[in-house]
């Protein structure tokens, strides 16, 4: 009898404890009671609308059980510079931004990880526009680098708002203990799966997916939130798409659901997102984001142009101002096109300059798919100059002009008529630089009336590795969205990380296989690779019209070094590694073309014979009994950059005799190139910099290394990129130099009058980052003159990135309240004694002292070295010092 009671009592405990855990997968939970509460970036909304304020709940996993003793710090992985950092300019202040937990809570902590020691920032419960009048509490925020705690009393709410009262309340992360009000429903809705987008018109999209359930997927739901964006969703910018209005009422799960998005703009692709709601108030999972394109204006109507469709293939002016203003352009077609009377902007144009010798300039405009085109009309503004325009495709133009127009009016619009004109692009030739015009207007139909894309391919994966081959494999798309067959596809792969930025130099794969029908399994091998190189492949697909789909997922390999060995090249040097399982010799010849049929006599006569006549190195490498499947290497220097060469090796056993012949493409990249981007200033435009990568960073393949950014002076502003090579680092890396960094070197565009624009040299830095495998906690800024004032001033615009900073001979670019931005950032300072243009004390010595000044003090202590000299300079001395570069290398953020 006593034992029947115990497991009574057993059983009635276990009924009464184990729901008060959380079983949900994938929702916001909390575990227990006073337990910490499930947060994702999703549950944030910035109310202030300036930085990124899901950075407060970003890293929960790192930030672990701050109550239970065990917070993650930065010592375990926390990024700690990872922030909401809205800014440095106290004047927007306060900030704000709320948590929704999904559903009532009774709260017990709140902590929070102090990074910096400065600034208050408080939190308060409520709800938005109903927020208490006082808060739960301000944290003065004067640790540094630790947990702070704070136990709540009495505290039920959905909502947690977060106040930043001033650019120092620096956190890494909240993390918020409760758990839910007695009796609620913890489970939110099943994340839908199944959106997808279908059924365009000139306005409007029709949604369809499977209701999800209520608590997860059984239930009915209680409410959608459908959303849409000219830009792929995101957690990060789910708050600032637009909502759609009338979703219907969730159905019962697993259901069929249908909605259609109206009033969008024709032949515009967008992106949809859902989320579902419970009556508890639980929010699932953001949904997939699908994309759809709505159609094109009945008949030959106005064409929908942006700046991003522009190419400008010499960049020299801002070319995008061609279609800049196409709501205010209006429909001159149609009798009321947009004047400099109803706003055009007439001196709003492409104006690459007054250098005839610059001449003729061209620029194209991709449409995104095959167009019958009706019309072209463009606004004639000067009356002086020839312009032409052409139809066909880059590589390919049509070799008579569609027309070509004198600009013989004055403030008018200018009509073409086309006929039989069937294109994707559109190119523009400016004969001379008067040709002026504000802006250009096209005509015409989508070429079949097909106006969907076919749809992305996100399972690109890599297998069957080789030496000097990968196999490939997909699923197919179709060539509207998922349905139907498409046209081509374009495969293309890249020793660094393919994405939009780098996919038209990356190498284009030949003899891909025709599409399939839509949900077939294909495959292709992809031959000619270098054994031991890690690759990224990619792909697009083109359906009957030209449409093409969104760059497909990224997946990488790296390939296998051939049975005697392979090879690791830079810019300029190849590494010839060599191993043979016996004794003997291995023989490696470097030509600078192809050998087919290359036999194992000739191989071993060419390595032992002299160079020249296509053969570029050669040698033998014997193979003693010591060596015997050991790495052996032999370094080829003083090879041209921006080439492919090709490498055969042979091995040759003392007991098994000639082996086989191995031969493959050796591709140098080039050491020092320009890239060009659009910067997204109005007043920039098309923007240039010198990058460079050192030697070790190509055969050290999945290495990360530091970024040296150098900031030129005032007498190297654009145009003309080549000045950039003046001084500095640039200078030595074109006289051949080895640094131990990726260097990029930006030029400041002429009518800039100096480097202290917000956020423009973090355009810079951002661009190369997505191109090369920097290391975020090595970013170094130098600069001189007018460059080292911006170093000063990115280093105290962005703190969080930046590690360690050389100025030499800067002008002042800070205040003394932004000064103290840079205390925490090495600084080794550099300026001549009696410097005549830009005097020390006015310059970086006022700076030093603002900073220096700082509470609490900079750590570490600014460094500053005073050349004895009497002119503008310095930088030579310095940037001849290894010990500077020395200095920067050992500097790291945490």
């Amino acid at each position: 009898m006593k034992r029947r009671q115990v497991w009574v009592m057993l059983l009635v405990w276990l009924l009464v404890v184990l729901p008060l855990f959380g079983t949900g997968q994938g929702v916001p939970t909390a575990h227990a009671a006073g337990g910490k509460i499930a947060l994702t970036t999703l549950m944030v909304t910035n109310e202030s609308g300036v930085g990124d304020a899901t950075k407060l709940v970003d890293q929960q996993d790192i930030a672990d059980d701050p109550k239970g003793g065990h917070g993650g710090t930065n010592a375990t992985g926390l990024a700690t510079t990872n922030q909401w950092n809205p800014g440095y300019d106290n004047t927007g202040y306060p900030l704000y931004a709320y948590i929704d937990l999904g559903q009532q809570y009774d709260m017990t902590d709140i902590y929070l990880y102090d990074t910096y020691a400065g600034g208050n920032v408080s939190f308060y419960s409520g709800s938005p526009g109903n927020w208490s009048a006082t808060p739960l509490f301000t944290d003065p925020l004067s640790g540094y680098m630790n947990w702070n705690g704070h136990a709540l009393s009495n505290v039920t709410t959905r909502y947690v708002r977060v106040q930043l009262h001033v650019q120092a309340a620096a956190m890494a992360e909240i993390v918020l203990y409760g758990s839910p009000v007695s009796g609620g429903d913890t489970t939110a809705p099943a994340q839908v799966t199944t959106l997808a987008a279908g059924n365009p018109t000139a306005s409007s999209l029709t949604l369809t997916w499977t209701a999800p359930g209520d608590d997860g997927g059984t239930g009915t739901a209680t409410s959608y939130d459908i959303r849409y964006s000219t830009s792929a969703i995101t957690a990060g910018n789910w708050a600032s798409a637009t909502p759609a209005s009338g979703e219907p009422a969730p159905a019962a799960a697993g259901a069929s659901q249908s909605f259609t998005v109206s009033g969008l703009v024709a032949s515009t692709k967008y992106y949809f997102a859902m989320t579902t709601t419970d009556e508890a108030g639980n929010i699932s999972a953001l949904s997939n984001v699908p994309n759809g394109t709505t159609s094109a204006n009945p008949g030959s109507g106005k064409i929908n142009l942006a700046p991003a469709m522009v190419t400008n293939e010499r960049p020299i002016g801002d070319a995008t101002k061609l279609v800049d203003q196409q709501g205010i352009a209006d429909d001159p077609k149609g009798g009321h096109g947009g004047t400099n009377s109803t706003g055009l902007t007439t001196t709003n144009q492409w104006n690459p300059g007054y250098d005839n010798s610059d001449y003729p300039l061209y620029a194209y405009i991709d449409l995104g798919q095959l167009y019958d085109l009706s019309d072209i009309y463009l606004y004639d503004t000067y009356a002086s100059g020839n312009v032409s325009f052409y139809s066909g495709s880059p590589g390919n133009w049509s070799a008579t002009p569609l027309f070509t127009d004198p600009l013989s009016g004055y403030m008018s619009w200018n009509g073409h008529v086309l006929t039989n004109v069937t294109t994707r692009y559109v190119r523009v030739q400016l004969h001379v630089q008067a040709a002026a015009m504000a802006e250009i207007v096209l005509y015409g139909a989508p070429h079949g009336g097909d106006v969907t894309a076919p749809a992305s391919i996100t399972d690109l994966a890599v297998s069957d590795i080789a030496f000097g081959s990968v196999k490939l494999s997909w699923t197919a798309p179709g060539d509207d969205g998922s349905t139907g067959t498409a046209a081509s596809y374009d495969i293309r792969y890249s020793t660094s990380p393919l994405s939009e930025l780098n996919w038209a130099s990356a190498t284009q794969v030949t003899g891909e296989p025709l599409p399939a029908a839509a949900g077939a399994s294909e495959f292709m091998t992809v031959s000619g690779l270098t054994p031991k190189h890690r690759y990224y492949f990619a792909m697009r697909t083109d359906d009957d019209v030209q449409h093409t789909s969104g760059l497909s997922n990224v997946p990488n390999a790296m390939t296998v070094a051939t049975p005697i060995g392979y090879a690791l090249n830079g810019a300029t040097t190849i590494d010839v590694h060599a191993k043979l399982q016996e004794t003997g010799a291995i023989y490696y010849v470097l030509y600078s073309a192809a050998q087919p049929g290359l036999t194992a006599t000739a191989l071993k006569s060419a390595a032992q014979g002299p160079t020249g006549s296509g053969v570029l190195r050669n040698g033998v490498v014997p193979v003693a009994a010591g060596d015997v499947g050991n790495d052996l290497v032999r370094y080829l220097t003083g090879l041209g950059d921006n080439a492919t060469y090709y490498l055969y090796l042979m091995g040759e056993g003392t007991s098994s005799g000639l082996g086989p012949v191995y031969g493959f493409p050796v591709a140098m990249p080039t050491r020092h190139q320009v890239m060009t981007f659009a910067s997204g200033n109005p007043n920039a435009g098309d923007v240039q910099y010198w990058a460079y990568a050192p030697e070790d960073y190509y055969k050290n393949q999945d290495a990360d290394f530091p970024l040296l950014v150098f900031l030129h002076g005032g007498g190297q502003k654009g145009p003309g990129i080549n000045k950039v090579l003046e001084a500095g680092p640039p200078q030595q890396i074109a006289a051949g130099q080895e640094l131990p960094f990726i260097v990029i070197s930006p030029q400041l565009p002429g009518n800039f009058s100096g480097w202290n624009t917000a956020g423009f040299i973090d355009t810079f830095v951002e661009h190369a980052r997505a191109l090369y495998r920097e290391d975020p906690k090595r970013i170094y800024v130098t600069g001189l003159s007018l460059g080292g004032g911006g170093t000063f001033y990115y280093a105290a615009e962005h703190p969080e990135k930046v590690a360690a900073i050389v100025p030499i001979a800067a002008v002042t670019t800070l205040t003394s309240t932004n000064a103290c931005n840079v205390r925490a950032i090495p600084i080794w300072a550099f300026h001549n004694s009696n410097d005549p243009a830009v005097p020390r004390a006015t310059g970086t010595e006022r700076m030093l002292n603002w900073i220096n000044a700082c509470t609490p003090p900079p750590s570490p202590t600014p460094l500053y070295t005073i050349y004895q000299s009497n002119v503008h300079g310095g930088w030579e001395e310095t940037y001849n010092n290894p010990n500077v570069y020395a200095w920067l290398l050992g500097k790291s953020k945490p």
